[in-house]
């Protein structure tokens, strides 16, 4: 088992902002906690490997092209006004594969600015 931290080491990240957090959950069907909306994951990260405090670091949504390509604006309009973080991604734009890697470059992102 590896901590979760060893995977925030791309090749293209500067040394000084590798290293992710001691800990990460991962929350299917999550509830928001200021509207009747459920989203697809929740991820949370912990502030210790052993008995971390959790706290909620970003919500996804997958959005099936199917589904929500006629969607967009009501989607967005979902997402309006809430404290929290909704990432977005769409199955015509984005490959499943790299939606991680994605979060982590995000992440990376708010450490360097």
């Amino acid at each position: 088992m590896l901590e979760p931290w060893h995977a925030w080491y791309p090749s293209d990240i500067p040394s000084e902002l590798k290293g992710g957090p001691s800990a990460i959950m991962f929350v299917p069907q999550y509830k928001s906690p200021e509207k009747q909306i459920t989203y697809d994951i929740a991820i949370f990260y912990g502030d210790d490997n052993g008995s971390p405090k959790w706290s909620l670091k970003y919500v996804v949504e997958v959005d099936g092209y199917g589904v929500h390509k006629d969607r967009r604006v009501k989607d967005e309009l979902r997402d309006s006004n809430l404290s929290y973080e909704i990432l977005r991604f769409r199955e015509e734009s984005s490959d499943p594969k790299n939606w991680f890697g994605d979060i982590i470059k995000l992440d990376i992102e708010y450490k360097n600015s």
